[in-house]
């Protein structure tokens, strides 16, 4: 099993912008606090998103939200471009109206990010080995997970998502995720069951025949597959960390007040009893893989 550690600015600067964009889905990522904190870098002055590029992002976001997964085969800032300009599941005016004023923007914002993004990286610079090391602790203990999909992990750690994750496939034979940067210590945890999560959505997505989208309610179920996959694997792997999932959890579902305990997961995630029995199924399979 491979594990590899990625740091990627071009990926980055696309983040940093849709930080700056609210979007009316699950995959929002706009912050007040993130923009203050750049105010406080331009004199206070904000990076300007026009209400219109903004109303189109939201009003066709299942095309137009492939902006979030395009920068991860690229290598570079001109690739990204050529790749997302050429990209042929966008429209014309998904080019005219969102593509090409969105890609204004960063190509704008490029030289003032790219200089906060490589001073930030050599200052982390001795503090990503530290971090790198405990994640690749953590995922061996999953070992199991990738040897019975034949697949090593590959992890771009980033400086500007502000919430969850982004995973994707279709690069060699990788599980392939980004997520946040973990800044302190005390933040690794996160950014693992942030990882672990987006993984395990590459597995659990092909339980949903359908495409998956934010309108007919199936990126919801496909969260709650995710999320009690990662739990019973867990509690089978990584007994230790259960209440940890647990409590990061109960922050990411907004039951901050209350801690929640496998019942009250079984209850708040509840899926189908055949998509149940299939998960079931599946980890049995994996975690007994190697016996």
């Amino acid at each position: 099993m491979n594990i590899k550690f990625k740091y990627a600015k071009h990926i980055d600067l696309i983040f940093h912008v849709l930080a700056h964009m609210q979007v009316n889905n699950a995959s929002d990522l706009y912050s007040q606090k993130y923009i203050d904190n750049f105010k406080l870098l331009r004199n206070n002055k904000e990076l300007f998103i026009p209400y219109d590029l903004a109303e189109y992002y939201n009003k066709h976001f299942n095309n137009v939200g492939m902006i979030n997964f395009l920068p991860f085969y690229s290598k570079d800032f001109d690739e990204l471009k050529h790749l997302i300009l050429n990209y042929n599941g966008f429209t014309n005016d998904d080019i005219n109206l969102f593509v090409k004023p969105f890609l204004s923007i960063c190509e704008n914002e490029s030289d003032f990010y790219f200089d906060f993004w490589e001073n930030k990286i050599n200052i982390y610079k001795d503090y990503c080995v530290k971090a790198e090391n405990i994640i690749r602790k953590k995922l061996e203990l999953y070992s199991c997970v990738f040897d019975y999909y034949n697949k090593s992990a590959l992890t771009i750690l980033s400086l500007s998502i502000t919430r969850n994750g982004r995973g994707f496939g279709g690069i060699d034979n990788y599980f392939s995720a980004l997520i946040p940067f973990p800044k302190s210590l005390k933040l690794i945890n996160n950014s693992f069951f942030v990882l672990l999560h987006e993984y395990t959505h590459q597995i659990t997505n092909e339980l949903l025949k359908p495409n998956i989208n934010m309108e007919d309610g199936s990126h919801d179920i496909s969260e709650s597959l995710v999320i009690l996959f990662d739990f019973y694997l867990i509690k089978s792997l990584d007994k230790a960390n259960v209440d940890k999932y647990l409590e990061w959890v109960s922050e990411i579902s907004g039951n901050t007040d209350n801690t929640i305990t496998e019942n009250t997961l079984l209850s708040i995630f509840n899926v189908e009893k055949s998509l149940r029995d299939e998960i079931d199924n599946l980890l049995y399979k994996i975690i007994n893989s190697n016996q």
